[in-house]
């Protein structure tokens, strides 16, 4: 007779082995090290944003426009790479070729 204690960590460990099929892959450290970039990276933007707001604020209302949604898109841009790595290990995602 075995004595099995039922906890939340493991039912969520035997379940991802029925999801998986396979072995169980550690989280990786970066996670977390990627998530606490791309708040630095947003924050930084932000302020820079928010710097620069003066002086958009003389400008004509449809390149205010135009600005703002450029800056508004473009932070995306470099968190791509931050991505891939937080996944893969590398900057650059990997060839998918057959």
């Amino acid at each position: 007779m075995s004595h099995w204690i039922w906890s939340p960590r493991r039912q969520a460990l035997s379940s991802a082995k029925t999801l998986e099929g396979e072995n169980i892959v550690e989280p990786s450290w970066r996670k977390p090290v990627g998530i606490i970039a791309i708040l630095a990276f947003i924050t930084i933007w932000s302020v820079i944003v928010v710097t620069v707001v003066g002086w958009i604020s003389g400008l004509h209302v449809l390149l205010q426009i135009l600005i703002y949604l450029v800056m508004g898109i473009i932070w995306i841009l470099p968190l791509r790479p931050l991505m891939i790595w937080m996944e893969t290990g590398r900057f650059k995602a990997p060839d998918n070729k057959p």
